[in-house]
């Protein structure tokens, strides 16, 4: 079964019918303005789909905390690297000396002095070095991961946020309509066509319908809210546009998503580098007992009022001195690093492991979306059906009433079955759009729909 471009679309709900039959002209002019005083956002900020989705890329919280983990990450990289170029330290140690010069910071007392270190041979290095790459290269995909989270996470909620406030002007328009029938049912009471119990009926369907749409105004303002935190808007100015979101792509259900999924999957790349990194550093732990050289160079200027001219006799003082060559090491016992470099071996065997797991949780959660956006679609298309037939018998009931050959409880009936009815077509479309947001997200193609 495909999903067509129709089941995905953002569906226009009809309005209830005969909200304002029998209304003269003065007082449909003034339900009019009424519904339009008490819509959701009817004086707010519209903003497109689109825009939303990159006004999040650039104020997202999430965002900048993974941009903050992607510059961190470059960083350690040259860290890594800077470890083979020289580091050169200028500075001065002189000092007043009394008999031996004795030395400071391990040279003897100099007016001006440089020193030189650079790593000439390190295979530990190169190994840390490697992983220091990949986990740069993680940073990155780690952010293209968010910015994917952020798109979802965007876009599900302004399309929560249109479907509550679709759902609000309807419910204000079925208050418009039970409040007319508790207008007519308390005049029939007054001309003693009507009980007492139809009054009581009437109203506690006008207290049911206000203590929905109370309800469903707080899930606005709650959306309205992490909207506006997602984006940079002000919450009170800010109001979705129905038209602007897209039709989703057709899905095709005989494709193998699941491995799709996986070879697509930031989330899987994300842990196959961790994996990776994670082997270069154990490594690298086993190399630290490899023997290492460095390139290594110290010059001081020396003074006379060190004494220092007093130990090479016969004019062989100079006051120029420098030390160029190689410090090798070679840690030949250290039984402490072979176990840290056996821990680290554990560690990469436990992000291989779990690499593995992410893999087999993207290809299962790919499968049941692929499923579930089959299946809600054809839940989508009862339900869409059913309120059809629903509104349909609520037209009928409301003709047969006007005609006298049902009542007022017959209409108010049939009313509350297409509202019911409405609402879980409101609900049926949002599962349908958020299970084919989730599985474009796992096949890599969420921002190409989003924003292109």
């Amino acid at each position: 079964m495909k999903v067509s471009q129709r089941d995905m679309r953002p569906t226009r709900i009809p309005r209830l019918s005969g909200i304002l039959a029998g209304a003269g002209p003065a007082r449909r002019s003034l339900l009019v303005l009424l519904c339009l005083a008490l819509a959701p956002g009817a004086f707010a900020q519209r903003i497109g789909f689109r825009q939303a989705l990159e006004a999040a890329l650039t104020h997202s919280t999430s965002m900048g905390i993974a941009k903050a983990d992607q510059v961190k990450a470059h960083y350690t990289y040259l860290q890594a690297r800077n470890v083979f170029f020289p580091q050169l330290t200028f500075g001065s140690g002189a000092a007043q000396t009394w008999g031996y010069p004795m030395s400071i910071e391990g040279s003897a007392p100099s007016l001006f002095n440089v020193t030189s270190q650079s790593s000439l041979l390190n295979w530990a290095q190169s190994d840390f070095l490697h992983a220091a790459k990949v986990d740069q290269e993680s940073a990155g995909t780690a952010f293209e991961d968010q910015r994917q989270a952020t798109l979802l996470e965007t876009a599900l909620t302004y399309m929560q946020l249109d479907r509550a406030s679709a759902q609000a002007q309807a419910l204000q328009q079925e208050l418009e309509l039970a409040g007319r029938l508790q207008t007519i049912s308390r005049q029939r009471l007054q001309e003693g066509i009507d009980s007492k119990l139809d009054l009581t009926r009437a109203n506690l369907s006008v207290a049911r319908v206000r203590m929905r749409l109370t309800q469903l105004q707080g899930n606005i303002d709650l959306l309205r809210q992490r909207l506006a935190q997602l984006t940079g808007y002000d919450a009170r100015e800010l109001d979705t546009d129905s038209g602007s979101i897209p039709p989703l792509p057709e899905i095709n259900h005989q494709e193998d998503m699941a491995a799709r999924a996986v070879q697509l999957s930031p989330a899987v790349k994300a842990a196959e580098e961790k994996a990776q990194s994670m082997q270069f550093r154990a490594k690298g732990e086993h190399k630290l007992l490899y023997p290492a050289v460095d390139l290594v160079g110290n010059y001081g200027l020396f003074t006379k009022y060190n004494n220092l001219n007093l130990l090479f006799p016969n004019g062989q003082f100079s006051r120029n001195n420098a030390t160029f060559g190689v410090a090798i090491r070679f840690p030949f016992i250290n039984p402490t690093q072979r176990a840290h470099a056996a821990s680290a071996d554990a560690e990469a065997l436990k992000a291989k492991t779990q690499a593995e797991a992410v893999r087999q949780q993207v290809s299962n959660d790919a499968l049941r979306w692929q499923r579930t956006v089959e299946q809600l679609a054809a839940a989508r298309q009862v339900a869409e059906l059913e309120y059809q037939l629903a509104e349909a018998d609520a037209e009928a009931v409301q003709a047969r009433t006007q005609l006298g050959t049902a009542t007022i409880k017959d209409q108010e009936d049939a009313r509350i079955a297409a509202s019911d009815k409405q609402a879980a077509l409101f609900e049926a479309q949002f599962q349908l759009q958020r299970a084919c947001l989730q599985l474009l997200r796992l096949t890599g193609e969420l921002e190409n729909w989003a924003l292109h």
